[in-house]
């Protein structure tokens, strides 16, 4: 693929003494892996405004944005509104849409279209301030976490309840923390596996990750808790680790494949995403979240995902940059689709309307027409009429036309044209006075 401007933008980080921005280790991965593609790269750290944030991409231009936000400002569900924005500015940009986005950040959501596609997944009830709602009939022990949150954001050991003193009181704790309803969904006891996916439409599954709770202390339950991804310092980090499933049967990794992709599917991911799944000692297959955009640092489940189906770091991210440049190309060749057929429609129409106006007019030409005739008929009827009842006298408009053929040939012309109404009554003839003859005398 062509080379291109890419900009990266990502969540600021925390800063030093001197006031230093320390961003993520995985922002300067991905920009030195896609420096070494090729392309020309640039990190923006995204202020909590949204005017200096549009400046900000504006003043770049950058041919793509490389999204690695997961908050604004100090909200964390602003991801959805960050995506929405680079759509209003109209810049193509990598992972998952506002609608994808906005449908996995809610897990109630989420387990609602789960089972709508026919993906199982555990019951549960959500714990909202003014309300409670039920997903099933549940069974204690209960796992407790946020509703809305990710990166295992409020996920402890104190998550796990086994009895109704326990859950009320866990749950009070997410409404007090993380200012949200809270899920209470049965705890699946089992083995717990990654299933890192890339694409879209037809998306595909990479080599399957298990987390391996193995090195944990029995008072720490086997869960990928917030200490178990992110503290490296404790008991859980360091007894937790993510390795490439291999002693696992091909039938379960064609149902866990299966059930990742249908989740994937109907939550609308694009690009890449993970699906956390757990199965019983029974083999059923629980997917318990779906993340869209999953941490991309050269060591994430993702990226040994993809080394596992013989995808290097820096391959993944060029793919995932050709998806969204691809993407951008195809809307833009639709986009131009629509205003030629909208334009080929018009002409249509106007040639359509011009017929019209034509074959009005020529109905109106001839209507015109035909009512000439008929007056002109209409007229010379009339006339014809006229002279049959006038006799001998010829209306004086026609005096010309009867000129050469006189009637009365002992009167005037111009007596014999005038109308009979016209003429004043004439006396009878007086007749001469005979005298009586003179006698002789």
């Amino acid at each position: 693929m062509r080379k291109l401007d890419i900009l990266v933008i990502h969540d600021p980080g925390p800063k030093d003494a001197r006031g230093v921005e320390k961003r993520d280790t995985a922002v300067d991965e991905i920009i030195d892996a896609l420096t070494a593609k090729g392309h020309n790269i640039e990190g923006f750290s995204v202020p909590g405004d949204v005017s200096a944030f549009v400046q900000g991409i504006n003043e770049r231009k950058p041919d793509l944005i490389f999204n690695l936000v997961e908050s604004f400002g100090d909200n964390m569900h602003q991801d959805v509104n960050v995506a929405a924005v680079l759509e209003l500015v109209g810049i193509p940009f990598t992972g998952c849409d506002v609608g994808g986005l906005f449908m996995a950040q809610d897990k109630v959501l989420t387990k609602k279209l789960l089972a709508f596609h026919g993906v199982k997944y555990p019951e549960f009830l959500t714990f909202a301030a003014d309300h409670i709602e039920t997903g099933g009939n549940v069974r204690f022990p209960l796992f407790v976490k946020p509703v809305r949150a990710d990166a295992s954001l409020g996920i402890t050991t104190a998550s796990l309840v086994q009895d109704f003193k326990s859950l009320i009181e866990r749950v009070a704790y997410v409404h007090e923390t993380f200012g949200g309803a809270a899920l209470a969904e049965e705890y699946i006891d089992g083995r717990e596996y990654y299933l890192s996916v890339i694409g879209h439409l037809e998306p595909q599954v990479l080599s399957i990750v298990e987390l391996d709770f193995s090195g944990l202390p029995p008072d720490i339950i086997p869960v990928a808790s917030y200490e178990a991804k992110w503290k490296v310092r404790t008991r859980a980090y360091k007894g937790t680790k993510s390795v490439i499933a291999t002693n696992i049967s091909d039938e379960l990794r064609s149902r866990l494949k299966e059930a990742a992709r249908a989740a994937y599917l109907a939550l609308q991911l694009r690009d890449y995403g993970r699906v956390d799944v757990r199965v019983t000692d029974g083999g059923e297959v629980y997917v318990i979240e779906v993340n869209p955009n999953p941490y991309l640092a050269r060591d994430s489940e993702l990226a040994m995902a993809a080394a596992g189906s013989n995808i290097q770091y820096e391959d993944l991210l060029e793919a995932i940059v050709e998806m969204a440049w691809k993407r951008r190309r195809a809307e833009r060749r639709k986009m131009q689709a629509a205003v030629a057929a909208s334009s080929g429609a018009a002409e249509k129409d106007k040639e359509k309307a011009e017929k019209a106006e034509r074959a009005e007019k020529a109905e109106k030409a001839e209507r015109a027409e035909k009512a000439d005739r008929a007056d002109k008929a209409d007229r010379a009827d009339k006339g014809d009429k006229g002279e049959k009842k006038n006799g001998d006298k010829v209306p004086e408009k026609h005096a010309e036309r009867h000129a050469e053929k006189p009637v009365h040939a002992e009167k005037p012309a111009a007596e014999r044209a005038r109308p009979a109404a016209d003429k004043p009554a004439e006396k009878p003839a007086e007749k001469p006075v005979e005298k009586p003859a003179e006698k002789d005398s």
